[in-house]
């Protein structure tokens, strides 16, 4: 009884819709994992060899149903908006009369919008009306580690090792999602000294570098460059001092439990696959917006105001391409955000150091007081260069005249 449209009653006058919603979505991560460890006694050694491979696949889905419809009232160009005035209604708020303006929409079946959006098909890489729109990409980690547990004395245990973990980049696996490169979210300013902080010449403005432009993010395309410099040391002391009298006896307690263990150790992290598709999923390509509305040619040239549901005639989404075409620039009439990775960054890694003291507590419970410190290095975080520059571009300077200018003004008894 919707004619397979979406119809969103609840838009402006806040009625219940009978549906739930018209997207639907669905995502999943899973691995593949082979971990292989081999110990070795050898006199007061435990050393222990191994290594491990971790095979990440994710994908997330997203589908809008059917072709939605948003009814409501156009006060612009709606020849019914004289109606709905103080005049016709009198002591009616400027609140109610929206709230009537609404609901004639909604009786008359005025149609305010027509949303749709063509997802990019992965297999034909053609656009399909109302598709699914599938995200998937894969991150493999490959790591081995050598292991020593040297027992120095009956009372001094020394650990010490190391890893080495090579964590491939994120990379698609299949061509749905687009990407840019440094230069282009640089773009007109050009780039700068190339480290993670000042890739872009922001701050001497003129125009050196690039148009930005989104390029197809392909099946095997790297997302960034490979971090190969990733070993990971550790290394760890225990000693029982088995002090039998005095004040450090009273201190430490049982000597058969007393123990102060100390260590210092690095590990490499593995982001969630939800880092990387937000960000390549974000940048434009893999969905186009169909919609069409008061300012997107809902009423074309020669047609009559208003738009009603029983005119099917009148009630499709926009035209759009079969075929996806890359790159994208980036026009000035567009206000897409440019989504990348620095194509240097870092596999992030944190750094711990611990200190603990061993007590017996009784004759069959020891309790242990331990301070555990941990910094992270080369973490990632989001860089926003949506800043305004004041200072190159003379801006502060101009204004600083400015204010200098009223304030002579003021003292001399100027108007204001």
């Amino acid at each position: 009884d919707t004619n397979g449209y979406f119809i969103d009653f609840d838009a402006n006058i806040g009625l219940t819709n009978w549906q739930t919603r018209n997207a639907l979505s669905g995502r999943s991560a899973y691995q593949y994992s082979v971990d292989e460890t081999l110990t070795w006694l050898k006199g007061n050694h435990s050393i222990t060899y191994g290594g491990s491979a971790f095979l990440g696949r994710a994908w997330d889905d997203n589908q809008q149903q059917v072709t939605g419809i948003d009814l409501r009232f156009d006060t612009t160009n709606d020849p019914a908006a004289s109606l709905f005035s103080a005049a016709n209604f009198a002591g009616a708020s400027a609140a109610q009369l929206t709230d009537a303006r609404e609901l004639y929409a909604l009786l008359t079946g005025r149609v305010g919008a027509v949303t749709g959006q063509a997802a990019l098909d992965p297999e034909t890489n053609q656009y399909s009306l109302n598709g699914k729109r599938r995200r998937a990409g894969k991150l493999d980690n490959y790591a081995f580690f050598v292991q020593d547990s040297w027992r120095l004395t009956p009372t001094l245990t020394l650990n010490a090792g190391l890893r080495y973990d090579l964590q491939t980049p994120f990379e698609p696996v299949n061509d749905t999602m687009s990407s840019a490169t440094i230069e282009s979210v640089c773009g007109i300013s050009g780039l700068g000294d190339g480290s993670l902080y000042n890739a872009c010449d922001f701050y001497h403005p003129g125009t050196r570098g690039v148009v930005p432009e989104f390029v197809q993010f392909t099946t095997g395309t790297k997302g960034y460059t490979v971090d190969k410099n990733n070993f990971a040391p550790n290394v760890g002391i225990a000693w029982r001092p088995s002090v039998e009298t005095g004040w450090l006896r009273t201190l430490l307690g049982d000597p058969e439990q007393a123990t102060l263990r100390g260590g210092y150790s690095e590990a490499y992290n593995r982001e969630g696959f939800g880092v990387f598709t937000g960000v390549f999923g974000a940048n434009p390509g893999s969905t186009l917006s169909l919609s069409r509305d008061v300012n997107t040619g809902l009423v074309g040239p020669g047609e009559q105001w208003p738009v009603l549901l029983r005119e099917s005639n009148r009630i499709y989404t926009s035209t759009f391409p079969q075929t996806a075409s890359f790159p994208i620039a980036i026009r000035p009439n567009r206000a897409d955000n440019i989504e990348a990775f620095h194509p240097d960054i870092k596999v992030p890694h944190a750094r711990t150091w611990t200190v603990g003291l061993q007590r017996a507590v009784g004759k069959d419970m020891a309790a242990e007081i331990r301070y555990v410190g941990t910094r992270g290095v080369d973490q990632w975080s989001d860089l926003n260069y949506n800043e305004l520059n004041v200072q190159e571009n003379g801006f502060i300077n101009e204004f600083k005249l400015a204010r200098a200018n009223l304030t002579a003004n003021n003292a001399a008894g100027g108007a204001r």
